[in-house]
């Protein structure tokens, strides 16, 4: 029997806008401004340095980019260029249809590899905290680089479910779907882009949150 449902953020409940302008827009206008060169100019410097730091323990946080390593800005500076962005947060259509169907009948949580300062600003979008009990970031909260097996243990632990009970949904089909898999979990993969097909394949949050409960519909717990 599913009780715990988790959700990965980033491309399953919002958007990547807000990541995509963080990254490809603000962060070379911020270098460009102060280094004194041209926007062109900062957007190849950034986009190197993306691409040669890529797996880097601190890859996703932005204090260790903007802060320690290009030494651009002052944390309370990243934190209120956050903060201005956070219109750029936005859900996707299917998202509230499908959590108002799955709310009181199963726990909700997030699991995200977004550090903590970005989760803040992405969560306060119509408001969607209110329909989660918890929000793990990774890499502020769990320590880790990825969503490897050990994160997804952790998961359970904090729900104290055996991975019979909990279901995972992402776009990322390694992280979201194989390695949830993996531990024990049930896990779909989220494809909102239609390329692929499949019973652990789903398009939408609505036709994800049928498919959770179809499978505590059935006795074995299994879709047919």
């Amino acid at each position: 029997m599913i009780r715990v449902i988790s959700f990965d953020l980033d491309g399953t409940v919002v958007d990547k806008d807000f990541d995509n302008v963080f990254w490809f827009k603000e962060v070379p206008k911020v270098y460009a401004r102060k280094n004194n060169v041209s926007i062109d100019a900062a957007w190849e410097k950034v986009l190197v340095e993306y691409k040669a730091l890529r797996g880097h323990k601190k890859w996703t946080d932005p204090m260790f980019w903007l802060v320690e390593h290009f030494d651009l800005l002052e944390e309370r500076e990243v934190r209120q260029m956050i903060t201005d962005l956070k219109g750029n947060a936005k859900l996707y259509p299917d998202v509230l249809p499908a959590l108002n169907s799955l709310k009181g009948e199963f726990e909700l949580a997030v699991l995200t590899h977004s550090t903590r300062e970005f989760v803040e600003v992405k969560m306060q979008a119509e408001q969607v905290s209110a329909f989660f009990s918890k929000v793990f970031s990774v890499p502020s909260d769990l320590g880790g680089m990825e969503k490897d097996e050990l994160v997804y243990s952790r998961l359970l632990k904090e729900f104290n479910a055996s991975p019979e009970e909990a279901v995972h949904v992402g776009d990322h089909y390694r992280f979201d779907y194989e390695v949830p898999k993996k531990v024990g979990m049930h896990a779909f993969y989220l494809d909102r882009q239609r390329e692929r097909q499949g019973e652990h394949v789903v398009h939408d949050l609505k036709e994800f949150a049928g498919k959770v409960k179809a499978l505590n519909a059935t006795p074995a717990g299994v879709l047919e």
